[in-house]
């Protein structure tokens, strides 16, 4: 066949996309063929536009999938992120107010001793003027008079003496262990105490004190009265009792003791004639048989 025509039909553009005929023929087509040629043409072109977006509706559903699928990933992992900062925000936040709660606490406890300190030292400077008064005046009075004094009146000057000692001695004792309780070096050792022995020193190291104010002090306690306790503190107990007992009384009046069980607890019990009444009660002593 010799070509002598060459037809280009239905060439069409569709955004990035061509379609079209291109014909070669040895004779001129008429217009009925042109037409055709043409619809097919565009169908044809049609078709491949259609297919290639199809195609690139695929790839950006593949995409957008994916995208979708790391974005929820990110946001799983950013909210446990903030999940976990949120509850070591909270965990913080509860340790600064248990920090603050500990702090006031620490604080009014520290004005409550201060407080409690201050009143004891107030207590036992008060305490101490006794018994440094009698030192002060017997040891002046001894030094002034010894020649002139005979032994019985020396002895007794020196009997004052010794008392004076014992008792600013008890109560320096007494703010030695306060001060020990207070830091915690205060050691407790349980030892069997027979209880008239100890009430009988006690008595007798008050002895000036009461006979200065002209108080009897009458005592009951049993002779077999054993407790398995620590003795300082006890003592302590006691010593305090019965000296107050001695202070807040009227001249010339009574201070009445008497320890012993009562339902199973040991009680001690100090009453006095004056502006104060004292009772100890010191529950579930275990009694210990007498040695």
């Amino acid at each position: 066949m010799v070509i002598n025509y060459v037809y280009a039909l239905g060439f069409i553009k569709e955004s990035a996309f061509y379609g079209g005929v291109i014909i070669f023929s040895e004779k001129a087509i008429d217009d009925d063929d042109v037409n055709i040629i043409e619809t097919i043409s565009n169908q044809a072109s049609l078709s491949i536009h259609k297919r290639t977006i199809e195609k690139e509706l695929r790839i950006s559903e593949y995409r957008f999938r994916k995208l979708s699928s790391e974005l929820e990933e990110s946001v799983k992992i950013r909210t446990k992120d903030l999940n976990y900062a949120n509850s070591q925000l909270k965990k913080e936040l509860n340790e600064r107010i248990l920090t603050q709660e500990a702090l006031k606490e620490s604080e009014s406890q520290l004005r409550e001793l201060n407080a409690t300190k201050d009143k004891f030292l107030n207590i036992v400077a008060h305490d101490l003027k006794n018994p440094f008064t009698s030192l002060l005046g017997a040891s002046e009075l001894l030094f002034d008079n010894t020649l002139q004094m005979n032994t019985d009146s020396i002895k007794n000057l020196a009997l004052i003496l010794n008392d004076s000692a014992k008792s600013g001695y008890a109560i320096l004792q007494n703010l030695l262990d306060w001060s020990r309780s207070q830091t915690g070096m205060l050691k407790i050792n349980p030892e069997r105490i027979r209880l008239k022995n100890l009430m009988d020193e006690n008595i007798l190291n008050l002895k000036l004190f009461s006979t200065n104010k002209e108080i009897v002090i009458q005592s009951i306690v049993k002779d077999d009265l054993i407790v398995y306790t620590d003795k300082n503190m006890l003592n302590t107990i006691i010593r305090n009792l019965v000296s107050n007992a001695i202070k807040f009384s009227y001249r010339g009046g009574k201070v009445f003791i008497r320890i012993g069980y009562d339902s199973g607890e040991l009680i001690v019990k100090i009453k006095d004639n004056g502006v104060v009444r004292l009772q100890l009660s010191t529950r579930k002593v275990k009694k210990i048989r007498s040695v």
